[in-house]
């Protein structure tokens, strides 16, 4: 690219993240590879606030879930080697783990399809935090004792960490050594990414790690903790530079890794026929008219976008040390930025009468509310307290814009129409304040949690009690969103998560337990117990 283009490129993004780029702010890293040529390398605000470090190309952040792709990657090399089939159950390699009554593959955990109850939900749901001190030992107790599926595995997608977790332990127990140093053995040395590494215990000293933080309400910001071991799932550090080589590596490949990069890539439809954004370890999706495969990265205080539109032989990375920052639309904005020369396809215009989503709403089947924003930019949307942005996909349709999200909403009368994936649209009806359920106090016990919950009295409404395996929590507030379902919400400094439950009555219309679901747990039981 002509060096006048690439100022003109630099101008783009800068102002995008103008307001990110002070002395006193955190900030991001971005670079863009077209070509194979890097066309862009910056550094925005403050890896350290406290001590004046600006960001650079070679900061080292903790890039969570674009993890997941090496992983993938590792088991993938070994399938090709022939010393594992991607269609062996689990328990071929890891016999500890319950017998779910159905084959549960390696194919399935790759994908996202497994059915495999996320285990940072399991701990949740059993009163732990990110910020209370957890053992690998202890997260994959808590993924034993859940003998339950969300789903028939291949019959649906559904983001899972613990997918990834046992696909790096099986990559272990093959290798014989820490994922730490196949990962390193396999790509990072060969890609020339120097500064990237597993480092699954959140005390380790890393050069250079940009300092996370949380924006507060009044606009400051607080520095985020985390005390959960990472592994497979996402406990890789990286910089913009690494991950600029690895965007490049992928069109590019190094001698006899091209059938691996494109086996990463590859898609599994549901055993329904339908489609999934899930390939191995990448999601997949559309932009501008365009194929885009990539993957993004959330921990507390990190967030990253790792975007690739192989059409237009184009990459971004954004990472950035603050969660107030959206990397998933800042790198489509500076994708846009870089083809601006060229010429791009309009988006879809926004369909008339997106007003009329404003406002709560319950699927009462699926136990999930959404609360829906919509504004002259577009909407925004949340579900069981986790925040996503739409984008038009034509029929008065808005889709959620990120691929660990199946949803998409329009308006239908005097209701909402949601797609939730795999072939299911339902009608949501509106949240009504509605009476909290007859009977709701007492003792409930989930068996796959080995934990209890118990409903009393907090104030002038009730709340939830935990005592899990490893922790003990609330009161967290239950508010009525429908006949006989509740809505529990879970706060914590990081990021506020709720849970649906309905209320389950014997014959004589007394409480016997409760069916609950959030993002990442689908139609987990609590009994009640006397």
């Amino acid at each position: 690219m002509p060096s006048a283009a690439i100022l003109a490129l630099e101008g783009r993004v800068d102002r995008l993240v103008q307001a990110w780029s002070g002395p006193d702010s955190p900030g991001c890293a971005i670079g863009v590879v077209r070509g194979g040529e890097v066309l862009l390398r910056r550094g925005y605000g403050m890896a350290s606030i406290e001590h004046g470090v600006a960001i650079e190309p070679g900061t080292a952040f903790r890039i969570a879930s674009v993890t997941k792709q090496f992983t993938t990657g590792a088991a993938l090399a070994l399938a090709l080697e022939g010393r594992l089939d991607i269609d062996d159950p689990v328990q071929a390699h890891l016999p500890w783990l319950p017998d779910y009554g159905t084959p549960v593959t390696l194919r399935h955990l790759m994908h996202n399809v497994s059915g495999l109850r996320d285990y940072l939900e399991l701990t949740r749901w059993g009163g732990m935090a990110l910020d209370r001190p957890a053992s690998e030992a202890d997260l994959t107790a808590a993924i034993a004792r859940a003998g339950g599926l969300n789903f028939p595995p291949g019959s649906r997608f559904l983001y899972s960490n613990t997918n990834f977790l046992l696909l790096g332990q099986i990559v272990e127990k093959i290798e014989g050594e820490p994922l730490e140093a196949v990962l390193d053995r396999r790509f990072f040395q060969p890609v020339g990414m120097t500064r990237t590494r597993l480092v699954r215990d959140p005390s380790t000293v890393v050069p250079r790690l940009a300092t996370p933080y949380l924006r507060q309400p009044d606009g400051s910001v607080i520095r985020a903790w985390q005390a959960y071991p990472t592994v497979g799932e996402g406990g890789l550090v990286s910089s913009l530079d690494d991950l600029l080589r690895w965007a490049r590596h992928y069109d590019r490949p190094l001698a006899g890794m091209a059938h691996l990069v494109q086996a990463m890539q590859q898609e599994l439809p549901l055993t329904g026929g339908g489609w999934q954004p899930y390939a191995r370890g990448l999601e997949v999706g559309t932009w501008r008219g365009a194929r885009t495969v990539g993957h993004g990265g959330l921990w507390p205080g990190y967030r990253t976008e790792f975007l690739r539109v192989p059409e237009r032989d184009l990459a971004v990375v954004v990472i950035a040390n603050v969660d107030a920052i959206d990397p998933h639309r800042l790198a489509r904005a500076v994708a846009a930025a870089a083809l601006a020369e060229e010429g791009l396809p309009p988006e879809p215009p926004l369909p008339p009468g997106l007003d009329r989503l404003a406002g709560r709403w319950l699927d009462a089947e699926g136990l999930c509310v959404y609360e829906l924003t919509p504004s002259a930019a577009g909407l925004t949307g949340r579900s069981n307290g986790v925040g996503y942005s739409f984008q038009p996909a034509g029929g008065g349709w808005m889709r959620a814009y990120r691929g660990a999200f199946e949803l998409a909403v329009r308006a239908d009368g005097d209701g909402v129409l949601a797609d939730t994936g795999a072939g299911r649209v339902v009608r949501l009806e509106r949240v009504a304040e509605t009476a909290l359920p007859s009977g709701l106090p007492g003792r409930y016990l989930a068996d796959e949690l080995a934990t209890e919950w118990t409903v009393a009295a907090d104030g002038a409404g009730l709340a939830v009690r935990c005592r899990g395996p490893l922790a003990a929590a609330g009161p967290w507030p239950v508010t009525a969103v429908g006949p006989d379902i509740v809505e529990i919400a879970m706060p914590n400094r990081w990021m506020s998560s709720t849970v649906i439950a309905a209320v389950e009555r014997d014959a004589g219309g007394h409480v016997a337990g409760l069916r609950a679901s959030s993002p990442r747990i689908r139609e987990l039981r609590f009994r009640r117990v006397p």
